[in-house]
Parts: C-alpha cells; structure tokens; sequence
C-alpha cells in the first residue's frame, strides 16, 4: 500500500511523476495529494487480462512491420498513404512498461515519465498512438472514447518533442473492438482508428498547479465526484 516514491520538500532531486498520476490529479486533487505525499494509493480493480493480452498482440504485429518498414494496414483509414510505426534506437525504451519516456521540467524540478502504447509516422513527422481493446457496438465506440485520452497523447506527443522528435499537430488512438459473429460462436475483431488534436497549452501550466499543491502542507478539500473519496468520509459520519 505504501510506496517510496513520495514528495519531499526542498528536495532538490528531481521529482518522478507519471502520465497515471498528472490522470489522478485531474481526477481528484485530495486522491492524488495523498498519493504523491503519503504513499498511499487507491485500492486497484481487477486486472483486464484479455483486453491487455489483445493489445499485446497487436503490438507485437506492430513490432514485426516496424522491422520491416512495412505501412500498418488498418491505417489507410485515415491516410491515403498510410502510417509506418517509428524506427527509432529508443523505441523499446519509451514502450516498456518499467521505462518509458521521459523528460525533465526544469520550472517544477519535475521528471516527467510516461510508458508509450507506440509511435506512428508518415516519413516527415510522428503521431503518439493510444491503443485499447474494447467490446462496444459500432454506432457506440467513438462517443465511448474518454476524453483523457486526449490528455495522454498530448503529454506523449509534449515528451516527443523534448526528446527530438518533430511531432505531428495530432494523435492517433487505435480501438480494437470485439464483435460477434451471426451465429455467436466466434469473436471478430475490428479497428477504429480516431485521429485527435494535440493540446499542449495545459501541461507546463498543469506541472505549476501541482508543484503548488505537493508544497502545500494542508489537505485539499473532498472532490464531491470521487467515489474514494466519499466512502471515506460516508464512513467517517458513521463514526462520528
């Protein structure tokens, strides 16, 4: 439950912060303090072991044509020319899990970290790409998509481009969607392939707002949305 990596004030080592906790400070501001200061992280939900294993397939299939220069097929759906996944030294770095990208933001002291899905290119620039397995109906999938993702890949494309990477103005997210057969005896799978805009305006100003909050000694107040949140304070009216 408690974890090392806590913020200490006056440290002057950089400060580690994940793409997964800039989420939780969007998410609830009390969630994240707590996380960040004390150690003490949400309670997980089960593991989605089949979406995760769909992924991972796909980007081994994105693996094999990234050695081969060979353009993704599904992408000829938004681009006559279609997309080639990036050849670059650090690729596998920025992809695993237990690495990643990273990028020193000197206003805050802060190491931003983030685990890329992939990046795509067409020969001149690069697009960050999310990837998610899903099971929705067609009409559904793109009214589904949550608007975080946005967030994410626009902090992707921001580490790209402080690692020299020249970046398109978008990104691209990848929905692998199961669906059924007519007589429901097999799974068939379908990509939907979203471009979005990259917003990088928020992030520097996103890092200050929460290098003023970790400084802060005193508790945000409870974000009335966060379902964390109002269990514990259910519980404590209980108790009082």
């Amino acid at each position: 439950m408690f974890r090392k990596n806590i913020y200490v004030k006056n440290n002057l080592s950089p400060f580690k912060i994940s793409r997964a906790k800039i989420d939780l400070f969007f998410d609830c501001k009390k969630c994240f303090y707590v996380d960040q200061k004390y150690g003490i992280k949400r309670p997980h939900g089960a593991a989605l072991v089949i979406n995760n294993h769909i992924v991972n397939k796909f980007k081994k299939n994105l693996g094999v044509l990234r050695s081969t220069k060979t353009t993704i097929p599904e992408t000829t759906l938004i681009s006559e020319t279609g997309f080639t996944a990036l050849d670059h030294q650090k690729i596998n770095h920025w992809t695993d899990p237990f690495k990643g990208i990273r990028s020193l933001h000197k206003k805050t002291n802060m190491m931003v970290n983030a685990n890329l899905d992939d990046v795509w290119t067409d020969g001149e620039k690069c697009y960050p790409v999310i990837i998610k397995s899903i099971s929705r109906n067609a009409e559904d999938i793109e009214d589904s998509i949550w608007p975080g993702y946005t967030r994410q890949l626009s902090l992707y494309g921001f580490l790209l481009q402080n690692n020299d990477i020249e970046i398109g103005d978008f990104g691209i997210i990848v929905m692998i969607n199961t669906e059924d057969d007519l007589d429901h005896s097999n799974l068939n799978f379908k990509f939907y392939i979203y471009k979005k805009n990259l917003e990088l305006n928020w992030i520097d100003r996103t890092l200050s707002e929460i290098k003023i909050l970790l400084e802060n000694d005193n508790y945000p107040e409870i974000f009335n949305n966060c379902k964390f949140c109002n269990y514990i304070n259910n519980i404590n009216k209980l108790k009082k």
